[in-house]
């Protein structure tokens, strides 16, 4: 057991799980972010036509 806990302390096994949790968490937001504000505004903005028209 002991040798387990000196290769996690010494890996940072921890913070990679956390890094990646963390990462995991970061990316449904974005997504979430992005669905819901800018494709609204997206689809908001091309009701008249005059994002896709000059």
């Amino acid at each position: 057991m002991r040798g387990f806990l000196n290769f996690i302390r010494e890996q940072g096994v921890v913070g990679l799980a956390v890094g990646f949790i963390l990462g995991g968490a970061v990316a449904k937001v974005v997504s979430a972010l992005v669905n819901d504000l800018v494709n609204s505004l997206l689809i908001l903005h091309d009701c008249d036509g005059s994002l896709f028209r000059r």
